[in-house]
């Protein structure tokens, strides 16, 4: 694309997927035996996966406003050719954990497949971390209300 005179690759200029993003839970690591504090245990439902975070408009926070759901953020994470990873590639390429791909099937029934598991381990009050995908942090998030479309999930928000 040119304009005012500087050349940018048009990749740049696309927003979609355009930050990389944990899910995770934490758990306290306690004390060794010395009584020293242990790091956090981590669990990753989603682990380093490009996806969309928009704002809510003021409409939508507002009728949200004083309920459970209310949010600030909607995640919109699809299948794509990095994650979780193509259908012909071994069943563990870019999953997380003890999640994989099912056996058999056409390619959208797997991937309907895989994100309805995806949403009922997707526990509401996991962590969500944004960053660009070279690594910058970009904000943290706890989710609040996970709707699966089959084809994606739209994961509402809160800005922690």
């Amino acid at each position: 694309m040119r304009s005012l005179g500087f050349d940018l690759p048009d990749y740049v200029l696309l927003d979609e997927y355009a930050v990389v993003i944990d899910i995770y839970t934490e758990i306290p690591g306690g004390d060794d035996e010395w009584g020293n504090p242990q790091p956090p245990q981590r669990t990753y439902y989603v682990k380093d996966a490009p996806s969309d975070v928009q704002p809510k408009s003021g409409g939508q926070r507002a009728a949200e406003s004083g309920t459970s759901y209310e949010s600030t953020h909607v995640l919109y994470l699809h299948a794509t050719e990095s994650w979780p990873g193509a259908l012909v590639a071994p069943a563990d390429k870019g999953l997380p954990g003890n999640t994989s791909w099912p056996a058999r099937g056409s390619g959208s029934a797997l991937i309907e497949a895989f994100f309805e598991r995806l949403a009922g381990e997707i526990p509401i009050g996991a962590q969500v971390e944004t960053r660009k995908s070279h690594g910058t942090p970009i904000g943290k998030y706890t989710v609040v209300y996970i709707a699966n479309w089959g084809t994606h999930l739209e994961i509402d928000l809160k800005a922690v």
